[in-house]
């Protein structure tokens, strides 16, 4: 089976369990897929595929580092951290989006 977004990078997402509070979704998943513990300051933003690429809604928040050891999980090849100049091939279009959501609140 093809797997065209391979070897990108993304930032830490997944599904809400059900009854979860998003924040919390935020906190578990950033655990599991970096090794990291980070505390959530604030929900940035909220948007949506484009139409007729599904039906997902993303919640951005930006999160603090609090502990932790940078370790990929099980879904990932590697954990890293990369200013805005240096990005690597950014894997998914939601993800592409987060990222200039959080660049243009960071500089505006």
């Amino acid at each position: 089976r093809a797997e065209p977004e391979r070897g990108k990078w993304s930032i830490p997402a997944g599904y809400l369990d059900a009854g979860e509070d998003p924040r919390v979704t935020a906190v578990r998943e950033t655990a599991e897929e970096t090794g990291l513990e980070v505390a959530i300051e604030r929900l940035v933003d909220v948007f949506h595929n484009p139409p007729g690429q599904g039906a997902s809604i993303f919640l951005l928040f930006e999160a603090r580092l609090v502990g932790g050891e940078a370790q990929a999980g099980d879904d990932a090849a590697a954990v890293g951290f990369f200013s805005p100049d240096d990005l690597p091939e950014i894997a998914f279009a939601s993800t592409r989006e987060a990222i200039k959501l959080l660049l243009q609140d960071v500089t505006s």
